[in-house]
């Protein structure tokens, strides 16, 4: 159809079950004000335990890209970046369920099986 202005592809238009407008998508929050609604701190021991959809005697899951990652490491990733290859993100508290970045550090995989023994 020449002359037709109409965009590209099938985009949602008001009435759309699908639309959003510009003030609906700015009051939308973002993924770490969605994880911190989910954090309980605990006072004494500095502990952030993640309350979303945390399996009893498990580590806690996090949604990451449609998938499903230990909510330690998604902690990681979202407040100090990429975890590189081969590396492990190991609790100092020795608490699996604990999420608090100021208690992950990164560790080799012979780190990761000597904190294993020590829970």
């Amino acid at each position: 159809m020449k002359g037709k202005t109409e965009p590209p592809g099938p985009f949602p238009r008001e009435g759309d079950p699908h639309f959003a407008s510009q003030e609906d998508i700015m009051k939308r929050k973002t993924i770490q004000e969605r994880y911190e609604e989910k954090i309980s701190m605990e006072p004494m021991t500095g502990c952030w335990f993640w309350t979303g959809s945390e399996k009893k005697g498990e580590y806690s899951q996090s949604p990451e890209n449609g998938r499903k990652i230990r909510g330690h490491r998604f902690s990681w990733k979202l407040y100090r970046g990429p975890v590189p290859d081969g590396l492990y993100v190991l609790h100092h508290c020795d608490t699996p369920q604990c999420v608090s970045p100021y208690h992950l550090f990164l560790g080799s995989g012979a780190e990761h099986r000597r904190s294993g023994k020590r829970v």
